[in-house]
């Protein structure tokens, strides 16, 4: 459960799944973590690896912002598709 309504609630939720999302995080998460090393790598041979608290709200923002934007934009595109549908009949 999550909070007080149960799963089931959301994995219909405007088509937001939860059922294959240990899978893919698993398949995603070596990736991340390669692109994570080398960006540290990278920041501290140029000397410009800075690490302070302002990255915490960013980090944790910055995707959720992504997922807001994918919304927006899929439902931009989706309205328009549905106007040029009614336009042609």
């Amino acid at each position: 459960m999550i909070g007080h309504l149960p799963l089931f609630m959301f994995q219909s939720l405007r088509g937001i799944y939860l059922d294959n999302f240990l899978s893919v995080s698993l398949m995603v998460l070596p990736f991340g973590w390669i692109s994570a090393i080398a960006f540290i790598l990278v920041g501290n041979y140029r000397d410009t690896l800075n690490l302070t608290w302002h990255l915490i709200p960013i980090m944790i923002l910055y995707p959720l912002w992504g997922v807001i934007q994918q919304f927006l934009l899929i439902a931009m595109i989706a309205g328009n598709l549905h106007n040029m549908q009614t336009l042609q009949t």
